[in-house]
């Protein structure tokens, strides 16, 4: 198959990028705090070269292709959802019970999500293009929606985030945001939108990358995890403590009891 000038030179900035910024996160040990995300960067790069081989060797609208961008997209998909649980559980680690009560959220949003997904699906027809889309956009529906809830929640209680932790919820909340609008449209008009469609969703994980690289540049090593505060007595809390850490700590000690 014929590429254009353009499309190598998109190729060759693609992976120039995702190579950058997984081979930042290696050199600065990101995968010391966290691992997974450190992974999930390994593994975009991966596929994407395979993904680009596929399509050199075979063309784009094979039905090779077709296979191996939706394998690896379901993989990547997967990796990201553990993504989430590592930033998830490092905001909300030194509060136990309210960690169990975001857990048990978090596991009943997912399951719902998931059905009213398949439902949807299945009303699109046989075609496996729109199924995949569906699912898609009800993924990353719940990924959006855990991460402004658990934002909403780090801000209402003052919870400390770290600079690199905010930036990656924000580059994965952008990508989620611009997929899910992506997908919207797409199901429409799969079709005459098929190579729009791919290049936006390439751009918006490319915008991504770029907060991610940003954030990966100034980082300073994070600290060790804070343990749950012990618990004072309430005439110290009214002279040494705001309000809102004062409800948080006392949420968090009646979860503990609740959830045992």
């Amino acid at each position: 198959m014929h590429f254009t000038p353009l499309d190598l030179a998109r190729l060759v900035v693609v992976l120039t990028i995702e190579g950058s910024v997984c081979c930042l996160a290696w050199a600065r040990r990101l995968y010391k705090p966290l691992p997974v995300f450190t992974g999930y960067l390994t593994a975009v790069v991966v596929c994407d070269i395979l993904r680009f081989s596929v399509i050199f060797t075979l063309g784009p609208r094979s039905k090779t292709e077709f296979v191996v961008y939706w394998t690896t997209q379901w993989i990547l998909v997967m990796i990201r959802a553990a993504v989430i649980y590592e930033i998830c559980h490092r905001l909300l680690a030194a509060y136990p019970g309210v960690w169990r009560l975001c857990k048990m959220v978090l596991s009943l949003l997912a399951m719902a999500l998931i059905f009213v997904t398949w439902i949807d699906a299945t009303k699109q027809g046989p075609w496996i293009a729109r199924f995949f889309l569906t699912l898609d956009r009800g993924f990353e529906l719940e990924v959006l929606g855990i991460l402004v809830v658990v934002s909403f929640f780090c801000r209402y209680y003052h919870i400390p985030v770290d600079r690199l932790v905010g930036l990656i919820v924000a580059g994965l909340s952008l990508y989620s945001a611009l997929t899910i609008l992506n997908d919207t449209f797409a199901s429409h008009w799969f079709m005459p939108l098929l190579v729009v469609w791919r290049e936006i969703r390439g751009d918006s994980f490319e915008l991504a990358e770029g907060i991610w690289f940003a954030a990966i540049a100034l980082w300073k090593p994070l600290q060790e995890r804070q343990r749950a505060p012990v618990l004072l007595d309430s005439e110290v809390y009214s002279e040494m403590t705001v309000v809102v850490t004062v409800r948080l700590r006392e949420l968090n000690a009646r979860l503990e009891e609740i959830l045992r």
